[in-house]
């Protein structure tokens, strides 16, 4: 009987995948080539946020051609100008004493221009006052040099103008490229603190002029003094203009109205005072509890304006820039690590534990720089310092980004799935993390871009508007009862 051969089974093994064709290594290369398109959209849109605000806009502003277009200026706006660089030139004589001959000369030429105001006669009665101070003339002697530029101002109006200037200066920097936010605090910038330090020396020297001229016996002429500097206070005070200018008046006046001699006045001069003194507290209380915005968001220091817009538009901008910060570090990882994901030609939709643990690692990304800047402000505001400055060093929220972008994403990886190579699930996991983070930038910036605009309109409203959102001057009837009080 002839023995059965034993057939040895051959052990099946299994089978090599097939090598990739280019059709599908087409998938993993349009996803990298679609995250990496979104990406740079977003953060061409976040450069476009951040070129408007007003402090990149000024850095590009040019001043020159500003300048020169002020020359052109008309009107009541003209008149301004002249006002404001007259009393500019009462500051550089003060320190610039040699200087006080030639700066009078040119005030009495630019005063001849202002047909609309009186304010120039006391411009040029401080700058009078001045020279006589520093030639060691007693103040006693002074009235016969002053009574030129005082007399008839019993009843006179002192409007500086500056409503028509800020907005005659913010036409022009629009013009230049300006919004008309920035453009009008750009502007205010430029003229509102002009007048204060001539303001304070007018106002303690004619005191003491009215002072000396009562120890003479010529009461007339020292309630002359008095008149005229409570006149121009009040108009200053109820006029629309740079809160720290009708601040200053309204301390000025509370001061002259203390001293007032006149006793049938005391008590409308007493309740005007703690009227004016209760105002500039409560402004000064108000403005001292709003953090002072970056060099990014700030034109000038005097805070008259939404800052409450601010602290929004910082939160979304550095939410933004975490985001792109996030989404360029994993990008590159996942160009990196790309390579071997594509020698493979697996399909993206494959694996949707690593789809998952991909989605959800972008998400985290972006709830940990939220998170950032809740708890860290101060970290999100010395960042913006940095970019602003070029002795601050780099900005350090980009880098934890970076960081944390890299570990979540790794960690997206190795909880997605096993592989027997290691460099291609990363690849995978890397690229899904790095478009869905180029998706959820897109509508970051935009939201930035709407805090953007509103901050732009808070930097546009009237003056009148911007002082009242700190402290309204008429909360206890300060300007119904100036506006009665005619001295």
């Amino acid at each position: 009987m002839a023995k059965r051969s034993k057939v040895r089974a051959t052990p099946t093994s299994r089978p090599r995948p097939a090598p990739p064709t280019a059709r599908r290594r087409l998938g993993p290369l349009a996803l990298l080539l679609a995250a990496a398109a979104l990406t740079i959209i977003g953060a061409a849109q976040l450069h476009s946020v951040w070129s408007k605000l007003p402090g990149p806009s000024l850095k590009r502003l040019d001043w020159d051609a500003f300048w020169d277009a002020q020359d052109e200026i008309a009107g009541r706006a003209q008149e301004g100008s002249i006002l404001v660089i007259i009393s500019r030139h009462f500051t550089r004589a003060l320190h610039e004493p040699d200087r006080l001959p030639v700066l009078i000369d040119d005030a009495r030429a630019g005063a001849a221009r202002l047909p609309h105001t009186h304010l120039g006669r006391l411009q040029l009665a401080a700058l009078t006052m001045l020279g006589l101070e520093r030639d060691g003339t007693p103040a006693a002697q002074w009235w016969p040099r002053l009574r030129v530029y005082l007399e008839g101002l019993d009843n006179a109006s002192f409007p500086h103008f500056m409503p028509d200037l800020i907005e005659a200066e913010a036409s022009i920097l629009t013009q230049l490229g300006l919004r008309p936010g920035p453009a009008r605090r750009a502007a205010l910038g430029q003229v509102g603190s002009a007048h204060g330090p001539l303001l304070q020396y007018f106002v303690r020297q004619m005191h003491a002029v009215a002072a000396e001229r009562r120890r003479a016996g010529d009461e007339a002429s020292a309630d002359r003094c008095q008149r005229i500097v409570c006149r121009l206070l009040r108009e200053w005070v109820l006029a629309p203009g740079p809160a720290g200018l009708r601040l200053l008046a309204a301390e000025l006046l509370a001061d002259t109205l203390d001293e007032a001699a006149d006793p049938s006045a005391a008590s409308t001069a007493v309740t005007i005072a703690r009227k004016c003194r209760a105002w500039r507290s409560a402004y000064r209380g108000s403005a001292a509890a709003i953090a002072s915005p970056p060099p990014a968001l700030r034109i000038v220091g005097d805070p008259t304006c939404a800052w409450s817009v601010t602290p929004s538009l910082l939160s979304w901008l550095a939410l933004a820039a975490w985001t792109a910060s996030a989404a360029a570090a994993v990008g590159l990882l996942a160009l990196l690590t790309g390579v071997f994901w594509i020698k493979t030609g697996t399909s993206p939709r494959r694996g949707s534990r690593q789809l998952v643990a991909a989605v959800l690692a972008a998400v985290m990304i972006v709830l940990v720089g939220w998170q950032a800047t809740v708890w860290a402000p101060d970290l999100v505001a010395a960042d913006f310092q940095r970019i602003e400055s070029d002795q601050l060093g780099l900005p350090r929220m980009p880098f934890i980004a970076a960081l944390v972008g890299w570990l979540l994403a790794g960690l997206a990886a190795l909880l997605g799935g096993r592989n027997a190579q290691p460099k291609q699930p990363v690849g995978r996991s890397a690229a899904i993390t790095w478009l869905v983070l180029s998706v959820l930038l897109l509508p970051l910036v935009f939201a930035a871009d709407i805090f953007r605009r509103e901050y732009d309109a808070g930097l546009a409203y009237p003056l009148n508007e911007q002082l009242s959102q700190i402290a309204d001057p008429n909360a206890d009837g300060l300007l119904d009862e100036l506006r009665a009080w005619h001295p």
